[in-house]
């Protein structure tokens, strides 16, 4: 009985350190999960690759191009701009 109230008193002058201690082994099992789960992570994320050469690919079709074709060639070849009679903007009457 003697023993435990000495292991008593010895627990209440230094119960800061009780719970630091504690408080330590929680956070050391936090990172040893941690570790394991980033193990098992990394293995899983590896066999996401594997399989990947096997799969059947689609052809891509054809993209119809025949629209641009006809605005490069209206483009390369713009019509004649008429600055005479009905347009007033260079020549010398008044508006």
């Amino acid at each position: 009985m003697d023993q435990l109230r000495k292991i008593g008193q010895i627990c209440r002058q230094h119960y800061e350190k009780l719970i630091l201690s504690a408080a330590l082994l929680i956070f050391a099992g936090a990172v040893y999960y941690l570790y394991q789960d980033s193990i098992a992570q990394r293995e899983a994320i590896r066999k996401i690759a594997e399989g990947f050469d096997q799969l059947p690919v689609k052809g891509i079709k054809s993209i119809d191009t025949t629209s641009f074709a006809a605005a490069l060639k209206q483009g390369e070849h713009p019509p004649g701009v008429n600055f005479s009679h009905p347009h007033f903007l260079f020549n010398p009457l008044v508006w």
